[in-house]
Order: structure tokens, then C-alpha cells, then sequence
């Protein structure tokens, strides 16, 4: 649904860690809500720790390398204020 990464933006590495594993394309849609999301600061809600837990996982992946670069071309690997607690 529409704010699915503003109720979780952990979902959005979810979605580059499972199309990096199963080799699946992103569609336009997913992507646009994502960059929507990113853009208007869904990381706020969550805390340092939840957001980097995501990123150890994606770390653990055998395509690390080409996960990490699609998350860095969409902005996913920006600055982000994160959330307390």
C-alpha cells in the first residue's frame, strides 16, 4: 500500500536485499514509493539501531556489493535523522 515505508522504512531495505537475492527487478511503482518515503524523511521514525541491524543483514548477503550500490543510487544510504528510543 501507499505508505507501507512510512510505517516501516526497514521494508525499504528489504525490498533491494530480496531483489538483490532473487535477482527480481524492482517495479516503478515500489520504486517511486520508496524514493518518496526517503525523500520525505520515513527514517525519522525508526531508531540508528534498526536502521543498521537492516544494513548488517544486507552486508550478509551474498551480493552485498551490488545491493549496497542500488541502495546508494536511490539515496537510500544518505543522511538521515533517526528516531529515538
Amino acid at each position: 500500500h501507499a505508505n507501507t515505508f512510512f510505517d516501516d522504512p526497514t521494508r525499504i531495505f528489504r525490498v533491494f536485499r530480496y531483489a538483490g537475492r532473487f535477482g527480481f527487478a524492482i517495479d516503478r511503482w515500489t520504486m517511486n514509493l520508496i524514493r518518496v518515503a526517503v525523500d520525505k524523511g520515513a527514517w525519522n521514525a525508526i531508531t540508528i539501531n534498526r536502521y543498521f541491524n537492516e544494513l548488517k543483514l544486507v552486508c550478509s548477503e551474498p551480493l552485498a556489493g551490488a545491493i549496497l550500490k542500488l541502495l546508494s543510487r536511490n539515496n537510500v544510504l544518505k543522511r538521515h535523522r533517526f528516531g529515538r528510543g
